[in-house]
């Protein structure tokens, strides 16, 4: 572990493995699992009741030659920078040990189409339905299209 001291408004912890390059089998698995700890796994651990990092977010950089995937947290004043590990720890461990439900996978697969394809996560046209939480999420089709373009 890497320990630097700077005159910084909030401690930052900073966790990154290297991982296949862009295009490879597993690439876009983990933007995949990317989106499943923002929106499921990292904000119970790392944001919950009381918050161990102002922000947190995970993220797979797809390059050429190589890629990183990181984890990126903003600790909340106050709050030891090693809490916030074990936080992402548990949220690692959580992931690795339960089946995401199918409304997260469809909803994090969502996400990555949109991205790669350059459209917006809230497109107008889009059918919306109602997620576990109540939300509105976009399902990714067109008004009157069905899967297979049916």
């Amino acid at each position: 572990m890497l320990h630097v001291e700077a005159a910084v408004p909030l401690d930052e912890v900073i966790v990154a493995w290297p991982t296949l390059s862009l295009w490879q089998e597993g690439d876009a698995e983990l933007d995949i699992v990317a989106d499943l700890l923002n929106d499921y796994y990292l904000p119970g651990s790392v944001r919950g009741t009381k918050p161990l990092a102002a922000e947190v977010r995970a993220r797979q950089h797809s390059w050429r030659d190589a890629s990183m995937f990181t984890i990126g947290a903003k600790v909340t004043r106050g709050v030891s920078p090693y809490a916030v590990l074990a936080a992402i720890d548990r949220a690692l461990g959580q992931l690795s040990a339960t089946q995401p439900s199918q409304f997260a996978l469809d909803s994090a697969s969502h996400h990555f189409l949109t991205h790669l394809l350059g459209l917006s996560k809230s497109c107008s046209g889009c059918v919306r339905a109602k997620g576990r939480s109540g939300s509105s999420t976009g399902t990714g089709w067109p008004v009157g299209q069905r899967e297979g373009g049916r």
